[in-house]
């Protein structure tokens, strides 16, 4: 099997179109800011909480969403905003699934529901595409570190490194 490139269809954000949206998303979903933090291209700081999807349409990519451990909790206390909210997912997840529903949205025009369903799982480094990212930030919630790396297109053989299974 060759590594061709599969559907280089819609525009992928750059990095600083990544930063904006985030930080305005965040911002109205809880209220905290963002500040920018530079890292450089290869260091990949330890971040345990790691969610990634790998989506198919309009085109094919990995999306991965990193952060401190305390990061979830920090979530929680800005959206409870003095009364008690609850999320089936948590909070970290369920900024992650809001994430993807708007970035596909504001940058593709669609709603994600009505695509090919992404494969979700617990990610590390080890499943990402062995290359820069198409797309990444780094920024301080707080005193949190989160991480937002964006792939796409992909090889076929990212593709199916990200399907293994790894414990």
């Amino acid at each position: 099997m060759t590594d061709n490139i599969v559907n280089e269809n819609p525009k992928v954000p750059t990095s600083q179109e990544l930063f904006e949206f985030f930080k305005e998303f965040l911002s109205k979903w809880s209220g905290l800011a963002v500040q920018p933090v530079e890292i450089s291209k290869d260091e990949i700081p330890n971040l345990p909480l790691e969610l990634g999807l790998m989506f198919f349409e309009p085109r094919i990519g990995i999306l991965v969403i990193r952060a401190s451990d305390t990061f979830e909790s920090l979530l929680e206390k800005s959206a409870s905003g003095g009364k008690t909210r609850e999320t089936r997912l948590g909070f970290f997840t369920e900024i992650v699934v809001l994430f993807w529903n708007r970035l596909v949205s504001k940058f593709w025009g669609m709603e994600s529901r009505k695509l090919k369903q992404a494969l979700f799982k617990k990610s590390i480094p080890l499943d990402w595409p062995n290359r820069q990212p198409d797309a990444a930030i780094a920024v301080f919630v707080e005193k949190e570190l989160v991480e937002i790396r964006l792939w796409s297109p992909l090889l076929e053989g990212e593709m199916e490194n990200w399907k293994k299974s790894r414990k």
